[in-house]
């Protein structure tokens, strides 16, 4: 999924912490780790590693492997069963925050154990919009700390 230009505009505001985002370094950690190659996960790694947004003050670093983590679930790779055989969940944000966050074999978007998006993609494209619409927010509340309009919208008074 190409993101919009809303999307890629709101990326480009947030904070890009130093990441693993080579494609041979992320394939010899998994090799490492004995794991299966999943390209949703490689493309994860390569595009979100390192993006960083904010839970109030507590950094959230996006990725499966990191340098210097500070929790110690990051760089964890798990797997659990299900009806289905093995399904693969990554650690991709490293984070003290009270929560789990994870991305699966096929590219899904977990937070605490729940699927929130079927990519990391399209919660992006979520993140953007609801930003926008806060920036909106923020705009109407000052605008209307500012201005008294009429009911018909005809007249607007300016208090100071």
């Amino acid at each position: 999924m190409a993101l919009s230009a809303r999307a890629t505009a709101f990326l480009k505001t947030q904070e890009r912490r130093n990441s693993i985002r080579d494609e041979r370094r992320i394939l010899e950690a998994l090799d490492r780790a004995q794991l299966p190659i999943f390209e949703p996960v490689i493309d994860f790694q390569q595009q979100y590693g390192g993006c960083t947004f904010y839970a109030i003050y507590e950094p959230m670093v996006y990725g499966i492997l990191h340098p210097k983590p500070r929790s110690v679930e990051a760089n964890n790779i798990s797997g659990f069963s299900d009806d289905d055989g093995i399904t693969y969940l990554f650690e991709c944000v490293d984070t003290l925050y009270q929560m789990s966050f994870h991305i699966d074999g096929d590219g899904t978007y977990y937070e605490n154990f729940r699927a929130v998006a079927p990519s990391m993609d399209k919660h992006v494209e979520d993140l953007a919009l609801r930003n926008e619409l806060d920036m909106q927010q923020v705009k109407w509340h000052k605008a209307k700390s500012s201005t008294c309009l009429s009911i018909d919208g005809a007249t607007a008074r300016k208090f100071s």
